[in-house]
């Protein structure tokens, strides 16, 4: 019985630890991504938009 009890410890502690990191890890990760996120509109952050030619993969002139 004490055998059941040490490996499902271990797989508990495993999860536990491992659940932790990443949370740490994604909190961490967002923090530094979300550091220039700015609201506004389309035109407060560039042109208009230029689409490519389906043909031959160049800018549009127009």
């Amino acid at each position: 019985m004490v055998i059941v009890a040490d490996i499902f410890g271990i797989i508990a502690g495993l999860a536990l630890g491992i659940g932790i990191a990443l949370y740490i890890t994604t909190k961490l990760v967002k923090k530094s991504n979300d550091i220039g996120d700015s609201k506004g509109q389309f035109m407060d952050f560039g042109d208009y938009i230029r689409p490519l030619n389906h043909l031959d993969n160049e800018r549009n002139p127009y």
